[in-house]
């Protein structure tokens, strides 16, 4: 199955919410304009769920780490202020929707203290896990996109977002085969690699992300069709996540796409994280 959907997106891009109504109302990847590589406020974010007559949005903005320790995401001096402007808006808005506050972080060894200061502390409703960055040995943390050298680095990854799973802080793995923005090859370390993955998310249950941000990209990397194909075999439960960086992405054609793509494989789509 091809799943770059060229012929799909001519056919939709300029197609988009044409009076049909749609399946989803819910979203809990979304960014805003704290994290420096998005748009809009959190609360345009809330006014186009509401618009769009979402039940449920869950912001989740890359977050800092003390010290500012990577790039592409707000300020650590920021954090306080996109938790108190959700939870502001969560309050303002409680009668015409359902809002969390949640967060995009990666797993990395040493800061659990500092995952249970944003859960046990500061509120925070839930925590995605987006392994853009991942240790690759005692001392290095590796980019995704660029220390992966070959597919063996794949292996590497996925024990990573395993060892995050395992912890309990995240609700599910955001876009689980960004790996494939280094154009890898399906070779035998790469299958052992995502049948790990698979399989120790069969074991937990755990939800994984179908992606829709990376069909906003117009590239063939994510969301991958061997991949996804891999996981239709499984009774794993799959998300998709807008990731919208800007608020006209929070329902689009990429989204329209992302939904009918995941029924026609059969797979396990879940709307609602169940957040205490």
């Amino acid at each position: 199955m091809d799943v770059s959907w060229n012929s799909c997106i001519k056919r939709h891009r300029e197609n988009i919410l044409d009076g049909r109504v749609k399946k989803m109302k819910t979203n809990y990847h979304t960014h805003n304009e704290l994290c420096g590589h998005a748009g809009g406020t959190i609360e345009e974010y809330v006014k186009k769920a509401i618009e769009l007559e979402f039940d449920v949005l869950g912001m989740s903005d890359h977050l800092p780490f003390p010290g500012d320790a990577f790039g592409m995401r707000m300020k650590f001096e920021d954090l306080k202020t996109y938790a108190d402007e959700t939870k502001r808006l969560k309050k303002a808005y409680k009668n015409k929707l359902r809002i969390y506050l949640g967060g995009e972080a990666e797993y990395i060894p040493g800061y659990e203290k500092y995952y249970e200061q944003l859960l046990n502390k500061m509120g925070f409703d839930y925590l995605i896990l987006g392994q853009h960055f991942y240790m690759n040995g005692m001392y290095y943390c590796a980019n995704v996109y660029d220390d992966m050298k070959t597919t063996k680095d794949v292996m590497t990854y996925a024990k990573s977002a395993m060892q995050g799973m395992a912890t309990g802080y995240f609700a599910y793995l955001a876009h689980p085969d960004l790996f494939f923005v280094n154009d890898f090859k399906v070779d035998r370390q790469l299958k052992k690699a995502v049948d790990y993955l698979l399989n120790e998310s069969t074991k937990r249950n755990y939800i994984l992300e179908w992606n829709a941000n990376g069909l906003r990209r117009l590239t063939t990397s994510y969301p991958n069709a061997y991949f996804w194909e891999e996981v239709a075999k499984t009774n794993i439960p799959v998300i998709i996540g807008a990731d919208c960086h800007s608020v006209d992405n929070l329902y689009d054609w990429a989204m329209e796409i992302s939904e009918k793509k995941a029924k026609e494989m059969g797979l396990h789509v879940i709307d609602h994280l169940e957040i205490k």
